[in-house]
């Protein structure tokens, strides 16, 4: 398929994501996370064969049909109804695991272990280490779900023509709201309050917002997303 960008949700669509993640984030690990945002912001796609009848589009699903150069495309939710073969998909973030049952598998450690002696198979073994990892190859730091979650739902918030500090100030919001485990109260009281504080409670919102947006930039960089990082931060950044 030829290349595409991302979908494009409204904030309203993205809060809920991100209500529903956040509900159930204690019972995730890193890839399902990314499995999630995936699924929402860049499904894999079939080729649909003809174009659907207007009817058929009127009535499906926002994204459900896409057409790529003259070519028509079915997006790929209903994995159960696939092949009964064990096989391994790609789609725009990387490989995943597509097993018997229908489960999707991004981690790479839950694929070698479900592929079995499978996994000993120089054409399959040649793609795992491009799986996700909890730990990123080469780096210290754990890429934990919640930094994860996170850095998706920025990124999506950017995708729909939001600007980087915007979306920033914007998750914090929800994330203090929804009881989210990175909240910053005390931040999200100096931004409401909209300028009325002193010099060093500003300077302190301006690192902690320039710490999250060096944060989703190193994560979205392991995960090979494409993203511009706000200019005024841009100094502290070692190009990749």
């Amino acid at each position: 398929m030829a290349a595409r960008g991302r979908c494009i949700y409204s904030s309203d669509e993205w809060h809920a994501w991100y209500g529903e993640l956040l509900a159930e984030i204690d019972a995730l690990t890193p890839a399902d996370v990314l499995a999630r945002w995936v699924k929402m912001a860049a499904p894999a796609y079939d080729l649909a064969g003809f174009k659907p009848t207007a009817e058929v589009l009127a009535s499906a699903p926002r994204y459900k049909y896409i057409e790529v150069e003259g070519e028509w495309w079915i997006r790929d939710d209903d994995a159960v109804k696939k092949s009964k073969g064990v096989g391994i998909s790609f789609d725009v973030v990387g490989p995943y695991l597509r097993l018997p049952n229908g489960e999707i598998v991004r981690d790479r450690e839950t694929a070698r272990r479900r592929l079995g002696r499978h996994a000993d198979d120089p054409d399959v073994a040649i793609f795992l280490p491009l799986f996700l990892t909890g730990r990123q190859d080469g780096k210290r730091k754990t890429m934990s779900r919640e930094i994860l979650a996170r850095a998706l739902l920025i990124l999506g918030l950017k995708d729909g023509g939001m600007r980087h500090l915007v979306a920033i100030r914007l998750w914090l919001r929800w994330e203090v709201e929804l009881g989210g485990d990175l909240r910053e109260s005390d931040m999200l009281a100096t931004i409401e309050a909209d300028g009325r504080v002193d010099r060093p409670s500003r300077d302190k919102l301006r690192a902690y917002l320039g710490q999250v947006a060096l944060s989703d930039r190193r994560t979205w960089t392991a995960l090979g997303v494409p993203v511009e990082i706000p200019v005024e931060f841009a100094s502290r950044v070692t190009p990749s």
